[in-house]
């Protein structure tokens, strides 16, 4: 079986060439940590696993959380607007310390290999922290910028929330991408 019983969160979707992929959040039992379930389809209906996105090492990034929330691949473009690199985002979930946060991986998407391959091998913190951005979402604009917003959580405690009738706000969307050889938001 793939991922945790229970552990199925949060879908991405994007279509490449003919093929559409999906990422979806789970646990891997093999190193512990969360991880993004991989899935095809040439018709979104039927839909073929192909494991776990990304192989890497928990013990080094013990702050991702043992489920991974909202999974988010996009291509990151340089100066001259080729596309140099991917991102995978993910929102920590089920953490020790119970701070969520964004992070993300830089490195190569092989959609032939259907693996992603991270340049480091500790994951990047995506903002100042502090568990106040999650939830990432994100897309490609027609104009190939890769765009990202996230959740700005609120710090009111449940009973305040609950008497307002609302908690927590959308976040404003920020443009990702590589220059000299850096991420830049």
């Amino acid at each position: 079986s793939l991922g945790w019983l229970g552990e199925f969160r949060d879908s991405f979707v994007w279509l490449e060439d003919d093929t559409y992929y999906m990422l979806v959040g789970t646990g891997d039992a093999h190193n512990g940590g969360g991880n993004a379930a991989l899935f095809s389809s040439i018709d979104m209906v039927n839909w073929q696993s192909h494991g776990f996105i990304l192989d890497y090492e928990y013990e080094k990034n013990m702050e991702l959380g043992h489920v991974w929330e909202l999974p988010v691949l996009l291509p990151l473009r340089d100066e001259t607007g080729e596309i140099v690199c991917h991102i995978l985002l993910l929102c920590a979930c089920q953490i020790e310390h119970e701070v969520v946060e964004v992070y993300g991986f830089l490195g190569n998407w092989d959609s032939g290999n259907k693996k992603f391959r991270s340049f480091q091998d500790r994951a990047i913190l995506l903002d100042l922290g502090h568990g106040t951005f999650t939830g990432p979402s994100g897309f490609v604009t027609p104009d190939k910028r890769s765009v990202v917003f996230t959740i700005a959580q609120g710090k009111r405690n449940g009973y305040d929330e609950f008497h307002a009738g609302w908690a927590h706000n959308g976040g404003l969307p920020v443009e990702l991408f590589i220059k000299k050889k850096k991420l830049h938001i």
